[in-house]
This record gives C-alpha cells, structure tokens and sequence, in this order.
C-alpha cells in the first residue's frame, strides 16, 4: 500500500521532541496575510537656528501631503516558513516529492526523499523548513507526490 498522508500543515516554525509531541508555531490557516505599515507622515518642521537666534515666529506650515502610494510591493521575504506533514508509511522505499507551485504556475522542487517505515505507534512526522521564502501575492500550492498519489495543500497570499 502507496503511504497514506495523514495531514500537512503550513506555519512559521514547528520541531518535533524527543517524545515525539510535535510543537507548531504561527499555523497559517491557509491564508498568509501580511499588512504593511503606512508611510510616515512627513512634517514641516521650523528651522531651529532661525528660533534659536529670536528671528520671530515661523509661519506654521501644517503637514505635508503624505507620500504618494509607491507600486504595490510585489514580492515580499519571510524568514522561514515549513510545511509540517504526518503520514503512515508501511512499505520502505517509497519515494516523496515535495513542489511549491507559485502564483505565476513555476515549480520550485523542495524536496525528493525516501519515507521511512512509520514508528511502531503507526506514523512518521515530517517537518520541511524554507528558508528566505519570497512571497507574491496570489495562490500558491504545496504538491506532494508519491507514486500515482497526488495532494496539493493550497494557500493564499495577501499582501496589503
């Protein structure tokens, strides 16, 4: 029998102890939002020397128009991001192939591995870290193959 995925998460960080209790941080509820902070509002501020030497009151200038909007930001990087996967896996030498699809359809391979025989409790947790992840917005897919079995986890990217 083809290895079963059990699930497949996606989160910021995530490790596995050594009583096999799996520790997942920031689980993304397949929707990876980033919000970015506004521009700083940018003052007319008086000149200090002019005050400093009793030159009078400045006119006050009130604000400045804020910074016209720039391009919308097109990619973005995160540190890391991991993709966190439990299965059962009862025949050795089945191979997994693990492929990040992004928004534009481009694969990018993760990895290409052999699954080990699940533990006797019956399944193998598997964590895959991505470091430096560049994000666009749009859709993205993690496809897991193995064999004719074929899994695509989507999630979306907001960046805003």
């Amino acid at each position: 029998m083809p290895a079963k995925l059990i699930f497949s998460l996606i989160c910021d960080d995530a490790r596995e102890e050594i009583s096999r209790k799996l520790i997942v941080i920031g689980l993304y509820n397949y929707r990876i939002n980033v919000t970015l902070p506004n521009p700083p509002v940018r003052r007319n501020l008086p000149d200090l020397r002019s005050l400093a030497q009793g030159q009078g009151q400045p006119r006050p200038k009130g604000l400045e128009a804020l910074r016209k909007p720039e391009e919308p930001v097109q990619r973005l990087a995160l540190p890391q991001i991991c993709v966190v996967r439990k299965w059962f896996v009862d025949l050795p030498g089945q191979i997994a192939r693990t492929e990040l699809i992004e928004p534009n359809g481009e694969r990018r391979l993760l990895t290409e591995r052999e699954l080990p025989v699940s533990e006797p409790d019956g399944f193998f947790q598997e964590i895959i870290r991505i470091a430096g992840f560049l994000l666009s917005q749009g859709e993205y897919k993690v496809r897991t193959s193995i064999g004719d079995y074929v899994n695509e986890e989507p999630f979306f990217v907001k960046i805003g």
